[in-house]
């Protein structure tokens, strides 16, 4: 079977834009926010941990007031316990 001129001229343009097709720009890649996800959370409790280690030492710090009196007597909402 003999082709002709023609009909060789559409085969090689169909072949060509097959060929072509998969060798253009590859979809861009789908990156994985997972981890960052998980980084970001204990980065972020990590931060709370060290802002309330260091709340915790200024306010054990401080000096001790001396409100309970030296005597037995305690004020509680208005109420005195012996």
């Amino acid at each position: 079977m003999e082709l002709t001129p023609e009909e060789r001229r559409r085969i090689y343009e169909e072949e060509k834009v097959r060929l072509e097709a998969p060798s253009g720009n590859p979809p861009p890649k789908k990156r994985n926010v997972a981890p960052m996800v998980i980084l970001g959370a204990v980065a972020f409790f990590v931060i709370i941990l060290i802002a309330g280690n260091l709340a915790e030492k200024t306010q054990t710090t401080s000096t001790t007031s001396p409100s309970s009196p030296a005597s037995g007597i305690r004020t509680v909402r208005g109420t005195y316990w012996w």
